[in-house]
C-alpha cells in the first residue's frame, strides 16, 4: 500500500505560533476602557458583587461573570472593564497566530465564555505553586484547549486567503516601525498602493494601514517590560517623530496612555 505523507510543518517564521505575553492575578477597582493587541483570557476566582462586568464597546454586550467562569476577550476588541474590589481573577494575555500578525480570533467581535469551576481552582493552585516554567506550560496548555473549543469555523479559509501575503506579513513583522507605510508594502509586493490595499483588505479583513498600526503596537508592547526604557526612548527606538506623537498614537489604539500601560505591565510580571 502506498503511504501518503502530508507535511504540516515547513518552518516558515511565524506560522501557527502561540505567544504568552502576560500572566497575573489581580483585584481591580476602577473602570477602564481599553483595546489590547492580544487576546485576554480571564479565570474568575471570585465574582464579587454583581456590579462587576465587562462591556463589548462595539456591540454593547455586557458580560457579568460568575465565579468559575472563563472569559475570552479577543485581541483588538474595545472593552470597558468595570470590575470591583471584590472581583478576583487570573488573567492571561496571549496571541494565537495563523500567520505573522493574523490571530485566530481576529474579527471575532464577541466574548467567549464557559463555566469551568474545577479547572479555575486548579489553575489558581498552579499559579500559587511557584514553579515558573511548569506554570507557564500549564497555562499555555489550558488556553490552547480553551481556544480549540471555540475555534472559528472559517480558519482554514482565512489561511488560504491570507497565504499569498505571507512574505509581506513576515516583512512587516521583522521591520515594522512608525515610518513604515502602505506605499512601502505595495512596492515590496509589486503592486500599486491602491491595488495592494484593495487585495490586502479583501484577504485579511482590515486595511494595510490598520494592520500596520496593530503590528507596530505589538512590537512596542514588549519594550515596556524594560523598566530602564523611558517612554521617550521607546518613541525614538520605534522611529516616532516625537514622544507626544507616540503617546497620541498609543492612546488612540489602546484607549490608555503609555504610562498607564506600563503600570499594568509592571503589575503583571510573573
Amino acid at each position: 500500500m502506498k503511504k501518503e505523507r502530508v507535511e504540516f510543518i515547513d518552518n516558515r517564521p511565524g506560522d501557527a505560533e502561540i505567544r504568552l505575553c502576560h500572566l497575573f492575578r489581580e483585584r481591580q477597582n476602577y473602570n477602564i476602557h481599553y483595546t489590547l493587541p492580544f487576546n485576554t483570557l480571564l479565570l474568575i476566582l471570585d465574582e464579587g458583587d454583581r456590579s462587576s462586568g465587562f462591556e463589548n464597546v462595539r456591540t454593547g454586550e455586557v458580560c457579568v461573570p460568575k465565579t468559575g467562569d472563563v472569559l475570552l476577550l479577543p485581541a483588538m476588541l474595545p472593552v470597558l472593564s468595570r470590575p470591583r474590589d471584590s472581583m478576583w481573577y487570573l488573567a492571561v494575555h496571549y496571541n494565537l497566530e495563523l500567520l505573522p500578525g493574523c490571530d485566530v480570533f481576529d474579527g471575532e467581535g464577541r466574548f467567549f465564555r464557559e463555566n469551568l469551576p474545577a479547572e479555575t481552582i486548579e489553575m489558581n493552585r498552579v499559579f500559587d505553586a511557584g514553579n515558573r516554567i511548569e506554570t507557564l506550560f500549564r497555562f499555555q496548555q489550558f488556553l490552547l484547549n480553551f481556544s480549540l473549543r471555540h475555534w472559528p469555523a472559517d480558519c482554514e479559509r482565512k489561511v488560504f486567503r491570507m497565504n499569498p501575503f505571507n512574505p509581506v506579513l513576515n516583512y512587516i513583522r521583522e521591520n515594522v516601525n512608525a515610518k513604515m507605510n502602505v506605499a512601502e508594502l505595495a512596492d515590496f509586493f509589486g503592486e500599486t498602493p491602491a491595488s495592494f490595499s484593495r487585495k490586502f483588505h479583501r484577504a485579511l479583513g482590515m486595511s494595510p494601514k490598520n494592520f500596520l498600526d496593530k503590528e507596530l503596537l505589538n512590537k512596542i508592547q514588549p519594550l515596556f517590560n524594560c523598566e530602564t526604557l523611558k517612554v521617550r526612548d521607546i518613541a525614538e527606538q520605534m522611529n516616532f517623530a516625537s514622544e507626544a506623537y507616540f503617546s497620541t498614537f498609543f492612546k488612540r489604539l489602546t484607549g490608555i496612555s503609555p504610562e498607564e500601560y506600563r503600570r499594568m505591565i509592571i503589575k503583571s510580571k510573573f
